[in-house]
């Protein structure tokens, strides 16, 4: 179980980043990065659990099938060291 939570942690912290980078370099034409779900799937064995959870915690933000990271998610990233 604990290889378990240290792999969904990994995981959701590769999705975060995904999700930061795309609101980097997002153009006003792509206000905030969003990014459809086909896209973080292949980034993660269980994404759409894991997808459920940083939305729970407010770290990114639904929109249909398209995911973005929120200025929570962001701070998170930025104050957290990678593991």
């Amino acid at each position: 179980m604990r290889e378990v939570l240290r792999e969904n942690a990994v995981a959701r912290r590769l999705l975060l980043e995904r999700l930061y980078a795309a609101r980097m370099t997002a153009t006003q034409q792509e206000v905030a990065g969003w990014l459809p779900r086909r896209v973080l799937a292949d980034l993660a064995a269980h994404a759409d659990f894991l997808l459920a959870t940083l939305a729970e915690q407010g770290y990114l933000r639904r929109d249909g099938d398209r995911y973005c990271i929120t200025g929570a998610g962001c701070a998170f990233l930025e104050s957290t060291p990678e593991t």
